[in-house]
């Protein structure tokens, strides 16, 4: 059993300790480039956002963990030393290593317990078939965190393959699901985003889901900033998508019925 995780963070301000690592949190969305890796592990969260990690994974243990999305690896980072997983598996879309991660496996030691992927695309079921096969074999996952391209297809993709491989209780968390709903311009702020359907529409999904077939999602958590979902005992046989367990009035829901 994970001792106490927010007994184990030490906050000075908007950066905290896990034994001898530091860590920094965001203020704002430019300090994503504005922090220094010589000052800490760079997260791309907000501290309130870290209380609400703790809150929810709470005294849990978590063995195997697959992350979408390393950017500057302190995610990746944090998990490790926050969770103590036996296994934790990480992939990202850039091409280039990220030598602040590839450092923190490398002078602890932990080659074999945190393995970054870099080049992967996470809406490419084949590569993460591949990943996942070659890193874990048949064992369940009990924690996925998608911190990745917040697209709607993209994600959804990797969702559907990778929610079937949790265990019964397992966590998924799909994070920033609701950048398209701020009071902003989100197009002014990231290019990437512009004419992209919201992330929210998977939300509307995961909810919908959660009334059409409990047994497999046993509980769904949202905050402005994730949603959280525990699997639950039910089992999925064949090819699995999230879309098919979206009803209303026994009619299934289609993309036109959320956002545009």
């Amino acid at each position: 059993m994970t001792e106490g995780i927010a007994t184990m963070l030490v906050w000075d301000g908007n950066r905290f300790n896990i034994g001898e690592h530091k860590f920094q949190t965001i203020v704002e969305l430019s300090d994503l480039f504005k922090l220094k890796n010589e000052d800490g592990y760079v997260i791309g969260k907000t501290r309130s956002y870290i209380d609400k990690y703790c809150e929810h994974l709470g005294e849990k243990t978590f063995n195997n963990v697959f992350e979408l999305g390393i950017f500057r690896g302190g995610s990746t980072v944090f998990l490790s030393e926050m969770l103590k997983p036996q296994k934790l598996v990480a992939i990202d879309f850039e091409q280039k290593p990220v030598e602040a991660l590839d450092a923190y496996i490398r002078n602890n030691h932990l080659q074999e317990r945190v393995k970054p992927f870099y080049g992967v695309d996470q809406s490419d079921i084949a590569a993460l078939s591949r990943i996942y096969d070659e890193s874990f074999g048949s064992t369940p996952l009990d924690l996925v965190v998608d911190d990745a391209s917040h697209y709607l297809d993209e994600t959804r993709k990797s969702f559907n393959f990778l929610f079937p491989k949790l265990r019964a209780g397992g966590i998924y968390i799909v994070e920033d699901w609701a950048w398209a709903n701020f009071d902003l311009d989100i197009d002014k702020i990231s290019k990437a985003y512009k004419g992209k359907q919201p992330l929210s529409n998977l939300t509307f999904e995961i909810v919908l889901a959660s009334a059409t077939a409990p047994q497999l999602f046993h509980e769904v958590c949202i905050t402005s900033d994730y949603v959280l979902i525990k699997k639950g005992h039910g089992n999925i046989d064949g090819p699995f998508n999230i879309s098919d367990y979206s009803f209303h009035r026994g009619q299934q829901l289609k993309q036109k019925d959320y956002f545009a």
